[in-house]
Parts: structure tokens; C-alpha cells; sequence
């Protein structure tokens, strides 16, 4: 007679072992068997690797037996490895995107409550909103009651439209070289491109890709990643209704970085009324271990968060060049608003503008000392 499907797999696996291999490649071993089948097989395959040693790579498209047989997963989509966690990494992220797929929802149906229960997750404490005090509470107010119908606000939260914002405050140099603008990952012509560009969407943040050698690309992977990030929902994510109706496109720019990749450091200024308070640098990224230190104009270190507060004694940093030129820009970036962060890129071509942003750390910023949002605070109300 003939074997069941079953048993086919049993036999396999035995001759798989056979030969007491170091490393046993199986795919979807438990495929054909009853669920008293599927128990033993598992079992076998553990004690392989637990009690023999063995490495056993698994190939399977149940998730579910998986996450009960494996140490490490890799997600495989077209021959690419989009994604490789151990199995513990891996439920926690699948907990962080089941609680971020939440408060998006909760932003179609009411930002206020999404905003308010993100407060309280954040700080232990419901926001005022009615009588806000401290700066993220009144970006939070800003931007439920005017960020989504402000039209200057909605074209500077748009990194493609806010270039003519840019260019009409005087500061068309400092814009970077636009190479295309696409509606779709699927359109950009790759060959058309230079050796080294930036590839970034003009929503939200994050969403860039800087590539420092073409002939390295995986083109298909980029696209494949792109397309992940132009399906999010970014703007509901905290409900940043600025971001919300953004016509969604793809910007290429010029590369700004060394030609051994290393990307210049991007200087975060703090603006009031048209006047740049003071500037956040983040330094020791390379080294794995950041820290965000502010500065006032003069460059003299200010100790308002919990990175320059810990700074030891004496702690200062060399005054970079072009940085009195790069506070007189976001000076003149920042006039129409009561607040706005602008980020600029020092580069040894010149001052490089980033972006403008309304509600840095989604206004939810615990790093900040809690005298220092009460102060930004107050500074709001202030008129120059």
C-alpha cells in the first residue's frame, strides 16, 4: 500500500537524521499530521536541538507552530530577509503593534481621547487641556483644535510642500538638491539615480532611506520597505492631525552626507515667536550610546533636560561653524509661529534645512525636566 502523507513526513525526517547531521534543514515537517503527530514531531525536533545540538532551520508558513518550535524567526518575502528576531523580540513587538494598530484606530473615532489615554500612559496623569501649562500641553491643545485646518502649519508639516515655505522666507539655499518626486515606490527609475542620494516620504518621520552605494541596493527590498511605510497611518499613530491629509510622495534628494557614509549632525532649535530659544544636539550616537545636550546661543551648555542635567562639571562642546548663521535661519523659519522646532544640518556646504515640527516627540516628551516644559511653556505666551 502506500504511506499517508504522515507518514511521508516521518520517513523524511528519519532519513534527514540519518547521517547525524550538524545542521538539519527542514520544511514544514509537521505539514500532513494529526494534531497528536504534530505534538511528537515538536517534541523530536526540540530535543534535537536541546539535548544533541543540533542547528535545525525550519521552514513553515504556520506562525503559530513556529513560535512554539523556534529560538530565532526570520520573515523571508520574495528571497529578502525583511525581518530576523528571536522569538521573545519578536512577541514583544507583535504587543507594541497590536497597541499602536489601537491608538490609530482610536484616532479615526476621537484624537482626543487617543491623545489624552497616550498622556496618561506616558506621564501617569491626565493632560489639561482646557488650562494647559506646560509646552506639551498646549501642543497637545494646538493640535486637536488648529494643526489640521492651519493651512501654513499643513504645508510645513509636509516635507515636499514646505520648500516653497522655505524658499519664500529667503531661504532657498539652504534646501537640498531635489533629484525626482514620485506618487509610488513601483515608479522610481533607479539607473536615473547618482551613486549616493536620500530617498525619504514627505509624512511623519522616519520614513527615510539613505543609500551611500547604488551597486549595493537592493532595489526590490527598498521598494518592498517603502511600500510598508507608505501604507502607515502615520498622523494616527499620536494624532498629529498636521499630517493628516498630506498628499503622500516620495522626495529623492541629494546624499549630504561624507563619502564614507557618515550623515552630518542635525541641530534641533527651539523657536518662540520668530526667536530661536536654544538648540538640542544629540552626541555619542555613533558609539551606540546617544545623549541630547542643549545649548543656548552662545553655545554655552544649558542643564534643562535629564542628559545636560547629568553632564558632569565643566561638560561643553566645541562651538560648531556656521552655527550663529543656522540660528538667524530658523529665526527667520520660525517667525509665523508661537512655536515650532526647526531642524537644520550643519554641512560643510552650508547651513542644510530638515524640517519643521510641530509637535516634536508627538508633544508626549518626558525627557524634558518637568521645570523646563513649564518654562517653554510660558515662552509660548510671550510676545517679542
Amino acid at each position: 500500500g502506500e504511506y499517508s502523507l504522515g507518514m511521508k513526513q516521518r520517513l523524511g525526517i528519519a532519513n534527514a537524521i540519518m547521517h547525524d547531521p550538524e545542521l538539519l534543514i527542514l520544511d514544514e515537517p509537521t505539514n500532513g499530521l494529526d494534531p497528536i503527530g504534530i505534538a511528537e514531531v515538536r517534541a523530536f525536533i526540540r530535543s534535537l536541538s536541546e539535548k544533541e545540538g543540533k542547528t535545525i532551520l525550519v521552514s513553515s508558513h504556520i506562525l503559530s507552530e513556529i513560535s512554539m518550535l523556534a529560538d530565532d524567526i526570520g520573515i523571508l518575502d520574495h528571497g529578502v530577509l525583511l525581518e530576523e528576531e528571536t522569538m521573545e523580540e519578536l512577541k514583544k513587538k507583535k504587543i507594541r503593534r497590536a497597541t499602536r494598530a489601537f491608538y490609530a484606530a482610536l484616532s479615526y473615532v476621537s484624537p482626543r481621547w487617543n491623545t489624552k489615554l497616550l498622556f496618561l500612559r506616558k506621564f501617569g496623569r491626565l493632560p489639561d487641556l482646557k488650562h494647559p501649562q506646560t509646552l506639551n500641553e498646549k501642543l497637545l491643545k494646538q493640535k486637536l483644535e488648529r494643526f489640521g485646518t492651519d493651512p501654513v502649519v499643513r504645508q510645513c508639516a509636509d516635507k515636499y510642500r514646505v520648500r516653497d515655505y522655505v524658499d519664500g522666507c529667503g531661504c532657498g539655499g539652504t534646501l537640498n538638491r531635489l533629484l525626482a518626486v514620485y506618487d509610488r515606490p513601483e515608479d522610481i527609475d533607479w539607473d536615473a539615480l547618482p551613486e549616493r542620494f536620500a530617498v525619504k516620504w514627505n509624512f511623519g518621520c522616519g520614513y527615510n532611506l539613505i543609500c551611500t552605494d547604488k551597486q549595493a541596493l537592493d532595489t526590490h527590498a527598498a521598494v518592498q520597505q517603502l511600500r510598508a511605510w507608505g501604507r502607515e497611518p502615520f498622523w494616527a499613530y499620536y494624532s498629529e492631525l498636521q499630517y493628516r491629509h498630506v498628499d503622500k510622495k516620495l522626495l529623492i534628494e541629494e546624499y549630504i552626507g561624507t563619502p564614507d557614509g557618515t550623515l552630518p549632525e542635525d541641530y534641533k532649535f527651539y523657536c518662540f515667536h520668530g526667536h530661536a530659544d536654544c538648540v538640542m544636539l544629540c552626541a555619542g550616537r555613533e558609539e551606540g550610546w546617544p545623549k541630547f545636550y542643549f545649548f543656548d546661543r552662545d553655545f554655552q551648555l544649558l542643564r534643562i533636560n535629564r542628559d545636560s542635567q547629568a553632564a558632569p562639571e565643566g561638560f561643553s562642546l566645541p562651538k560648531p561653524a556656521g552655527l550663529d548663521e543656522a540660528f538667524a535661519i530658523a529665526d527667520r523659519l520660525s517667525k509665523p509661529f508661537d512655536f515650532v522646532r526647526v531642524d537644520l544640518y550643519l554641512t560643510p556646504h552650508g547651513v542644510r534645512f530638515g524640517e519643521l515640527t510641530f509637535t516634536p516627540a508627538a508633544a508626549l516628551d518626558n525627557k524634558r525636566l518637568p521645570e523646563t516644559d513649564l518654562r517653554f511653556g510660558r515662552r509660548m505666551e510671550e510676545t517679542l
